[in-house]
């Protein structure tokens, strides 16, 4: 079944979308959800990210991982917070990315978004914040994830 952008935009121009709904597109949906996150209105990138990211497929890594390189910090912070929904693989590459961004908001929503223990491609990034984050919350969350995951 060929999705189209309007029946992509059908579902996310409501002010409060029905993800759940709009998740049964499926991975044909993806191709016009990275367009949606490479355009020009950030509103509707955020909204695109999420989606992507109920979407249980590979390619919506794609779709994350553009939203991770938005110039757009709404954008960003969707991916950040839709991470939690990703496989622990999937979420690890986009989560490497969100880690070091610029935008505290981001690296705190980042740390949010791991699982209850951190991958062991995360753990020196980690590392790096909770010694040398210049915010002391960012710093207390990224070793409260390290002290969670060294229990396991």
């Amino acid at each position: 079944m060929s999705i189209t952008m309007q029946d992509v935009t059908r579902y996310l121009d409501a002010d409060e979308p029905d993800y759940e709904l709009a998740a049964l597109l499926g991975p044909d949906a993806l191709a016009q959800l990275e367009l949606l996150v490479r355009g020009r209105d950030p509103m509707l990138a955020s909204k695109a990210t999420h989606l992507a990211g109920l979407i249980r497929d590979p390619g919506a890594l794609q779709v994350l991982q553009a939203a991770a390189e938005s110039a757009e910090p709404i954008v960003r912070i969707a991916a950040a917070s839709t991470a939690a929904l990703m496989p622990s693989d999937q979420a690890s590459t986009l989560l490497s990315r969100l880690l070091t961004d610029s935008d505290p908001e981001i690296r705190r929503i980042a740390i949010e978004s791991i699982a209850s223990e951190a991958p062991p491609q995360l753990e020196r990034v980690l590392g790096d914040l909770a010694r040398a984050d210049p915010y002391p919350s960012i710093r207390d969350s990224a070793a409260k994830v390290l002290r969670r995951s060294s229990q396991h």
